[in-house]
């Protein structure tokens, strides 16, 4: 792949060079975005259809070259509506490449991607394999026959891993955040056996509200002693953390153009509230200069547990 990308790295550039207006991929002041790729899976960055068609047609004949070939069936194109103009798939000599709908989403590297809503598709996805990885290993979880301090070591390992994977890159909304902790509170009540009680042998259960509180306090307090860490914490951390490292890079990696990136075409902001970023809560933290404050390793350092259970 590395081969293919090299070629094309020239071939792309060449045809620009007789066009005018709308250039392959996305102009960032360190150069033209028009490609991401992890070993053989790889994402086409382009503004007009007829440019994917384009790059996607040069990336088949480079590819052929090298003895490989694109996996029609996994290929996807991911826009607007406002872009498709009716289509549902884009032609490639007797192959088709499917539309998608904006709200359709597409697992890349293990992560969902949507472009109506980006955040809360992956967040659903993340809380879906969680629950799986729950159920696949309910019977050691819930085992009534081990120390909860065991059950709690399982539990983050093989749930809370999985939960939060790739969380680094989130940009949550209260109300996902408050979404995440129920998800982990109702799995924690099945891990420590926590039940409806009755008031009397044979007597009716206790409501079921006041059950969920009681019950969601119980959850906290067990989990505290026995030294986990809420989701939400660890989220944070995680994000503190990667947003760190990603201020004090010096080889102007795309991720870190990206967070830096405003973007100079389209059709405009919808209307209302703009969506929550991802630095969002690191702005509000610091006050907007959160890439100057990273470059301060020890006070960077020091602001983690403070940024963890900061209220937003």
């Amino acid at each position: 792949m590395q081969a293919c990308f090299s070629e094309l790295k020239f071939e792309w550039p060449r045809s620009d060079a007789h066009r005018t207006g709308v250039k392959y991929g996305i102009e960032f002041p360190e150069g033209r975005l028009t490609n991401l790729r992890f070993a053989d899976d790889v994402i086409l960055v382009a503004q007009q259809r007829s440019d994917i068609r384009k790059m996607l047609l040069d990336l088949r004949q480079t590819a052929t070259k090298y003895g490989l070939k694109i996996h029609m069936g996994k290929t996807k194109v991911m826009t607007w509506n406002a872009l498709v103009n009716g289509s549902s798939h884009v032609a490639l000599g007797d192959d088709f490449v499917e539309i998608l709908d904006e709200c359709q989403a597409e697992r890349y590297l293990g992560r969902s991607l949507c472009f109506a809503d980006s955040q809360e598709a992956e967040f659903r996805d993340r809380v879906v394999v969680g629950w799986a990885s729950f159920h696949q290993h309910k019977g050691e979880l819930c085992n009534k026959f081990d120390r909860l301090a065991v059950h709690a070591t399982l539990v983050d390992s093989v749930v809370t891993s999985t939960v939060l994977y790739g969380s680094a890159a989130w940009g949550l909304t209260q109300g996902l955040e408050k979404k995440l902790t129920t998800v982990r509170r109702r799995m924690l009540r099945y891990v420590f056996r926590i039940h409806r009680k009755r008031a009397e042998a044979g007597g009716e259960l206790e409501d079921w509200v006041q059950y969920v509180q009681s019950s969601a306090h119980r959850v906290d307090e067990l989990s505290l002693s026995l030294g986990m860490t809420g989701w939400i914490k660890a989220y944070r951390i995680q994000k503190w953390r990667f947003a760190g490292e990603l201020a004090r890079r010096t080889d102007s990696r795309w991720s870190q153009q990206a967070v830096k990136w405003k973007p100079n075409c389209g059709f405009g902001r919808a209307q209302g509230a703009p969506r929550t970023g991802w630095e969002n809560q690191l702005v509000t933290f610091d006050g907007g200069n959160w890439m100057a404050l990273a470059l301060d390793v020890d006070t960077w350092t020091a602001s983690e547990d403070i940024f963890a259970t900061w209220i937003f």
